[in-house]
């Protein structure tokens, strides 16, 4: 089985070595577009839920409109790769047949991906590793399942290289925050385990390089950042608070490892849909992608959304949210999320 798996992700490779690593495009330019809790189900007859009387009179509604709202995000940003930031799909009669149907958008397009598992995605017909697997099955698939031993299922990272190949420019990781537990919050948390190996696997490949988290419940920092009903608590909020931060259920230190370490400057997740603000807190953007699916709860009128981060070869990250077509496919809070130069100017207020 070993060697069937080998031998099939060498032949993938091969075929498009453009997966083999990721890299820059020719004009320094990088693309991520980050999909959020698209919940996907039964497919036609999954129904969407909290729309507007005047979308639901637009024609039927389903998970097909999730993966066309997809496809329209893709075609209009032409990302390089995908984040799939969990709760990808939801309890299903098949949940390989739901697995493998959230990612055609992607596969239509020759778009490569790479994936994590929420809190919803193992309620179907596969547990967690089933579910990493029939990802993997696609050849544009960069879902990995991780060390063997970790707590969890797709603990991994990527590194997106200079244009010409030479030299990685950006560490890409992928967590997995796990499902329901019994904790005050009643979810599951990031375990220490997995903290000691983003420290080591973060200095192996380089504090120097700027790093972007990917997992799916919030650690607790999101929460004192921009408490909900509150304002906000950190040096800049860009974005909409719509509903509480439903946290990890415990804090075990990740957000305190991946500020010392210096190079983390986003963390970015799924899970609160009605959540689409970024936070810097303590020189790192906590950002949320914005409920993608139908099939999710939303606020009722409130659009569907992705984000899209920008990278540049010189460390910069942008960021906005595309919403669909009830948002008029509205390009909307546009910002910085870090640059060398804001890095520098502000340590150079700093030493004054």
């Amino acid at each position: 089985m070993i060697r069937q798996l080998t031998y099939f992700l060498a032949c993938a490779l091969l075929a498009n070595p453009v997966f083999a690593s990721l890299r820059f495009r020719p004009d320094g330019s990088f693309k991520i577009v980050q999909f959020a809790d698209l919940h996907y189900a039964e497919g036609e007859t999954s129904g969407c839920k909290n729309m507007l009387p005047a979308w639901a009179a637009a024609g039927p509604c389903s998970d097909l409109n999730t993966t066309q709202f997809m496809g329209e995000v893709l075609d209009l940003e032409k990302p390089d790769v995908v984040a799939m930031t969990g709760d990808n799909c939801i309890g299903s009669s098949n949940n390989t047949k739901s697995q493998r149907a959230w990612r055609v958008p992607m596969e239509e397009r020759n778009v490569p991906w790479f994936s994590m598992l929420g809190n919803h995605d193992a309620q179907g017909t596969l547990d967690r590793a089933g579910l990493i697997r029939v990802d993997m099955e696609s050849p544009l698939s960069l879902t990995q399942p991780g060390p063997k031993g970790l707590y969890g299922e797709g603990n991994y990272a990527h590194q997106v290289f200079s244009s010409d190949g030479t030299k990685p420019l950006f560490n890409l990781f992928a967590m997995d925050s796990g499902a329901g537990a019994d904790s005050p919050s009643g979810y599951d948390w990031i375990h220490p385990d997995q903290v000691a190996w983003f420290k080591q696997e973060n200095e192996r490949l380089g504090t120097s390089i700027p790093a972007i988290l990917f997992f799916h419940i919030p650690v607790e920092e999101y929460d004192t950042a921009w408490p909900f009903g509150g304002a906000c608590a950190s040096d800049e909020c860009v974005g909409v608070h719509k509903e509480g931060v439903s946290m990890q259920g415990k804090n075990v230190g990740l957000f305190e490892i991946a500020s010392q370490a210096g190079n983390v400057k986003m963390i970015n997740i799924g899970h609160d849909h009605d959540n689409d603000y970024c936070a810097l807190y303590k020189g790192m953007q906590l950002c949320y992608g914005g409920g993608t699916g139908y099939h999710a709860y939303g606020s009722v009128g409130w659009p569907r959304r992705s984000r899209v981060l920008e990278l540049k070869e010189d460390g910069t990250i942008s960021s906005f949210k595309r919403l669909d077509r009830f948002g008029n496919y509205s390009k909307i809070d546009e910002e910085v999320i870090w640059s060398p130069t804001l890095a520098s100017a502000a340590q150079h207020a700093t030493s004054k």
